[in-house]
């Protein structure tokens, strides 16, 4: 289960990985997969992945978009997703 994605993506993408690592918990990484054109990192902690993308905004280029997951208990499940350039 994860609440937030980083698409780290662009030819500074290991140098992004390496530093959204030492930036986040253990375990708050799900899933570090290799994409087509970069790595997806899957965070289960939506306030502690705001917190890490409001660091890398300062050096690097990020877009934010959200995506409807589906319902709990009548409330709408939202995914954030950050692309990282």
């Amino acid at each position: 289960y994860h609440e937030a994605v980083l698409q780290i993506r662009g030819p500074n993408a290991v140098r992004i990985l390496n530093k959204a690592k030492k930036m986040l918990p253990e375990n708050v990484i799900a899933v570090a997969e290799n994409a087509d054109s970069g790595y997806n990192l899957k965070l289960t902690d939506k306030k502690i992945a705001a917190r890490a993308v409001k660091v890398l905004r300062e050096h690097f280029t990020i877009k934010d978009s959200y995506k409807l997951v589906g319902e709990k208990k009548g409330k709408r499940l939202y995914r954030n997703f950050y692309a990282i350039r």
